[in-house]
């Protein structure tokens, strides 16, 4: 065999080598697309179930700074902001929606899947919400 076909060779199972990689890379990165879209589906599903920044029924949308909460400026804005920025009284959507998965039984690590917390988070924040129920109970 001569060099000139020696490198011919080499070339050839190279780019057979390329051609098979890019073609494992193409399925590879359709079944990606597939299994994506597939989880943004299901995240679509279960955003309005969780309401994180949303309002819920009835009520008006949350305003901006509900939302996204700056820093506040003075003493009477961080007051508001510890209230949970509602000058109603209620407590934040994000408490109410945590204390009817509790209310249904609802372990803490699965309030977190579906608030999208950490489930100490979570546990922390079943706790305030029995507090608060309980303080709401005595006001009563």
């Amino acid at each position: 065999m001569t060099l000139s076909q020696i490198n011919f060779l080499c070339v050839a199972v190279l780019a057979g080598v390329l051609g098979a990689t890019l073609i494992v890379v193409h399925l590879t990165l359709s079944r990606l697309r597939t299994e994506v879209a597939g989880l943004k589906a299901e995240l679509a599903a279960l955003r309005p179930a969780s309401g994180a920044a949303q309002s819920a029924p009835g009520e008006p949308p949350l305003p901006a700074a509900e939302a996204a909460p700056g820093p506040p400026a003075d003493e009477d804005e961080l007051r508001e902001a510890l209230r949970g920025g509602r000058s109603d009284g209620r407590p934040p959507e994000r408490y109410r929606q945590l204390a009817q998965l509790a209310d249904k039984g609802l372990p803490p690590e699965e309030i977190a899947e579906v608030l999208q917390v950490s489930p100490n988070e979570a546990r922390q924040l079943v706790a305030l919400s029995r507090v608060a129920g309980r303080k709401g109970a005595k006001k009563d």
